[in-house]
């Protein structure tokens, strides 16, 4: 029987008015998840090709070999030389699987590499400027590879009393991470060049004045050639937004970040937009911070709200610290180049660090630490004192931080405790004592 023109009964109204609810919120619903899931509009600078030096290093740095395999059978045997010197340096005792490699051993892993080196030291000769960042470039790791490579080789040299080449493998390594403009790299360059340079500390009293001479005048060219921080930090920025907007497109991605139940709830339910404008916030605070000398800095912007940005972005905050100490480094190594060839010239240092200008250097470089002023200096008996105030910017007039010192290797064969400079470090940066 028809109930055409008759009015609903109260069960039938309340049905429709279900069924019409249900629909707006699977249409709410889909138009909430399809609104969250938006990609984000990001705005990057033009694309930027490769310099020819750039490219010519990272064909170089993909052909050198650092592992050392004694049985090709039995992969996890391999020793990584770069590894093994490293820790070797910072005192820490062998615990490989095999037996301790050897000198003849590592000669033979280094001398393939020379034909590569030597492009690369051709290679410097060209503009180095890194290209735009892509998702699956790997030339940076073949700039890692090299810069072990040229470890090994200074080794090798060092090991063979050939002080003068091995400071030229070390600084080429310097020069390498120094000379690339718009390179968001930052990380690598400080973890390697600290090991670098504290290869170089043990090799600056062997050198003959004439190179030593050399060796401060490069120097001080590659610390004109630094990035500034705020370059270095605006193309991480360009470089983890590329991540970023990848990592949107990966499967599963709102079910992968860490943290506690409200975080990973909070990612799910976040859109792409809103995760992209608290990330740009952060890193943009972070940019305009680091405008402000070492000194001068205000407080560290608060992370992100959600678990997933701060999972990205935890290490902005300790970013001006480190491109500081990295600068300061350079600083010192310079003017203590610089000051051996001075010696050897002079039988004795100078008074004042002017007396090196500019028979040996243009300038003396700035204290980085110091809100003002120039690295400090002064005799002690027969040596010098030559040093940074350090991040705490108190001038100690040289009196060393327990923070960055070398430690002795231990007799009963236990591993180093390795002692870092750290932010909050106190006391000052003294040449050829706070090396870490």
């Amino acid at each position: 029987m028809s109930r055409i023109g008759k009015p609903l009964i109260p069960g039938e109204r309340r049905l429709l008015v279900a069924v019409g609810v249900f629909v707006a919120a699977i249409f709410g619903l889909l138009w909430w998840w399809l609104d969250i899931n938006t990609d984000p509009v990001v705005s990057f600078p033009p694309a930027r090709a490769a310099g020819v030096g750039y490219d010519l290093c990272a064909r170089a740095g993909s052909q050198v070999q650092v592992i050392l395999t004694r049985n090709p059978a039995q992969p996890a045997e391999q020793i990584d030389l770069s590894e093994y010197l490293g820790a070797k340096q910072q005192g820490s005792a062998y615990y490989g699987p095999t037996p301790e490699p050897t000198l003849a051993e590592i000669r033979k892993i280094d001398s393939p590499n020379a034909p590569h080196i030597a492009v690369l030291r051709y290679a410097l000769r060209y503009p180095m400027d890194a290209p735009s960042y892509q998702i699956g470039d790997h030339r940076n790791d073949a700039f890692c590879k090299m810069t072990n490579a040229l470890f090994v080789a200074g080794y090798v040299r060092k090991a063979d009393a050939n002080w003068n080449s091995a400071m030229d493998c070390y600084l080429d390594a310097i020069q390498l991470w120094t000379a690339i403009p718009h390179d968001y790299s930052l990380f690598p360059r400080v973890s390697y060049l600290s090991i670098v340079r504290s290869e170089i500390w043990e090799v600056i009293d062997h050198l003959d004045a004439p190179h030593a001479r050399a060796d401060a005048q490069r120097m001080e060219q590659l610390i004109t050639r630094q990035q500034s921080l705020v370059e270095i930090m605006q193309e991480t920025k360009y470089y983890e937004q590329t991540c970023l907007l990848c990592y949107f497109h990966q499967p599963g991605w709102r079910y992968t970040s860490e943290g506690v139940l409200p975080d990973k709830l909070g990612v799910l339910l976040m859109s792409k937009r809103k995760i992209m404008a608290d990330y740009t916030g952060y890193v943009d605070a972070c940019i305009a911070n680091a405008q402000f000398p070492y000194a001068a800095r205000k407080a560290d912007p608060p992370y992100p709200a959600t678990c997933f940005d701060r999972n990205m972005n935890r290490s902005y905050a300790g970013i001006p610290f480190l491109y500081t100490m990295h600068i300061a480094q350079n600083a010192l190594l310079t003017v203590s180049l610089a000051l051996h060839a001075y010696q050897l010239d002079h039988g004795n240092y100078p008074a004042t660090l002017t007396a090196l200008v500019p028979g040996y250097l243009k300038t003396i470089p700035d204290d980085p630490f110091a809100l003002k002023g120039l690295l400090r200096y002064r005799l002690k008996g027969q040596h010098y004192v030559l040093y940074s105030v350090g991040p705490d910017g108190k001038d100690d007039g040289g009196v060393p931080s327990k923070d960055g010192v070398k430690t002795k290797p231990p007799k009963n064969g236990m591993p180093v405790t390795l002692n870092f400079l750290k932010n909050n470090s106190t006391g000052d940066i003294v040449a050829g004592v706070n090396i870490r």
